[in-house]
């Protein structure tokens, strides 16, 4: 939900009124004077750590055990179910996500920071104005200092694209909807670009995801309809993922990708294009004007283009290209079919396997001979 809130005359704690700010909205905050350094010492952020360590050890073990001895039968020659097979892939993630969120922290209240000698937050934005952002508008659409750092990042903008569109069928699947203006949480779900050295280690446990249903090629299956589907689903799980990756590593290096900063239009640019759309319209016949086919053609124009923004308070960082997101969207349909069949065939296939996967290893020390 946010590890610091920034606090204010005009968004107090008592109105409620308290948004999430980012480690790079804390450092502006702090070099231009805006908030005091908190005296926050290590010990501090390691009790916020609510996360039962317990929890996590015992999750880890029994990943890491049941690995163990399917390494093991695998060692042996014994067969193993194409079950077994989704439970290694989400033992393998499992591991990933122990390792990489070891220091995470359970968030469930957040600290609050309190701005320097009662200053506003519009007057932190009139200062920015005046100072470091020059062109910044008036409107924000998720916080008041949204105009640090943010930029957009295309998965980002695309997975928002989904979840809106599931919160406008009333399906809340993946996290609740942020109905407070300025916003209260950072959603859970949220796409943040990360730094470029975190590429290898994201290409290996993206690698290792991706090809695992593959090793189930050769499996026995009850039917050979069913194996050959099987290898069609576990063939495009593969081919998504990687297509995926390798999409999300593009979109990584365009934002991290440094471009010069874009003057900002003049005012009599903008008129002038205003005028030369006023003198084009005037000169069009009337009948070019006002045909119903015409205005058929412009109504459909209009319904597609509200499609490409389906964000509450529509923010710009947030429309996509139908262009983009129709393609994406049938990819991604049939990725679930894919792993929806995966899902199925775990159960199905159990009705028909060799006698050879009901035997067992050792279960205490599984390398060694002899089955228990």
């Amino acid at each position: 939900m946010g590890c610091v809130h920034l606090a204010a005359p005009d968004y107090s704690i008592q109105d409620g009124k308290t948004f999430p700010i980012n480690a790079e909205q804390f450092h502006y905050l702090v070099r231009h004077n805006h908030v005091e350094f908190p005296d926050l010492d290590q010990l501090e952020i390691e009790e916020r750590n609510s996360v039962d360590t317990l929890s996590r050890v015992i999750t880890v073990f029994q990943a890491l055990w049941f690995t163990i001895k399917e390494l093991a039968r695998i060692h042996k020659g014994y067969p193993i179910t194409t079950l077994e097979l989704t439970a290694l892939s989400f033992c393998f993630i499992t591991f990933m996500i122990s390792i990489l969120w070891y220091h995470k922290p359970s968030i469930t209240k957040p600290q609050f920071i309190e701005t320097k000698d009662g200053t506003t937050i519009q007057q932190i934005r009139t200062s920015a104005r005046w100072s470091t952002h020059l062109d910044l508008e008036d409107t924000y659409y998720r916080t008041p200092l949204e105009f640090i750092g943010r930029k957009r990042f295309g998965i980002d903008a695309h997975w928002s694209y989904y979840v809106s569109l599931a919160h406008k069928l009333r399906i809340n699947f993946v996290s609740r909807p942020i109905t407070r203006r300025p916003w209260d949480r950072v959603p859970s779900d949220m796409w943040i670009c990360p730094s470029p050295w975190y590429a290898p280690g994201a290409a290996i446990v993206l690698a290792g995801f991706s090809i695992i249903f593959v090793l189930a090629w050769n499996f026995t299956f009850p039917t050979e309809k069913e194996k050959l589907l099987w290898r069609i689903c576990s063939a495009y799980h593969a081919a998504f993922s990687l297509y995926g990756g390798a999409y999300y590593a593009i979109e990584m290096a365009r934002l991290n990708r440094k471009k010069p900063a874009q003057a900002p239009r003049q005012l009599s640019d903008m008129q002038r294009e205003q005028s030369d759309l006023l003198d084009t319209e005037s000169q069009r016949s009337p009948s070019e004007r006002t045909t119903p086919a015409r205005r058929r053609v412009e109504l459909l124009l209009e319904r597609a283009i509200s499609w490409r923004n389906l964000s509450d308070n529509q923010d710009p960082n947030m429309e996509v290209p139908l262009r983009i997101i129709i393609p994406i969207t049938i990819t991604c349909f049939a990725y679930v079919l894919s792993r929806l069949y995966i899902y199925l065939e775990d159960l199905i296939s159990l009705r028909k396997q060799p006698a050879d996967v009901y035997l067992t290893v050792n279960k205490f020390l599984p390398f060694l001979a002899g089955g228990v």
